[in-house]
């Protein structure tokens, strides 16, 4: 055989081994790709059957967690206040005792 009918053969094997892999390949992908969007797909619904949107639900959510940490954020910055005012009164006892010792 000559170069020129060789090349040809390969040109035309490679091109029939793609289809061959892509006829088999592709309903394999299609069926993973539909696996994969039945995992994804936004199904969720109100208890009315009304369709949810998560990206409103989790926005909603947020802000209620928000309101919660604030409100642990304001107990825990009072707790800190309160434990320096102790801290400050220890200090002054202390020092009251340290002096009268000395005396």
């Amino acid at each position: 055989m000559t170069e020129p009918v060789l090349v040809a053969i390969v040109t035309a094997g490679g091109g029939l081994a793609v289809a061959i892999v892509g006829a088999v390949l592709a309903p394999l992908v299609l069926a993973r790709l539909r696996a994969i969007e039945a995992q994804v797909a936004n199904d969720h619904r109100h208890p009315d059957g009304t369709p949810i949107n998560l990206r409103d639900d989790l926005d909603n959510k947020h802000d209620e967690n928000r309101g919660i940490l604030l409100t642990i954020q304001r107990d825990v910055a009072w707790l800190m206040r309160r434990q320096a005012d102790t801290d400050d009164r220890l200090d002054g006892i202390e020092d009251t005792i340290t002096k009268e010792k000395k005396a």
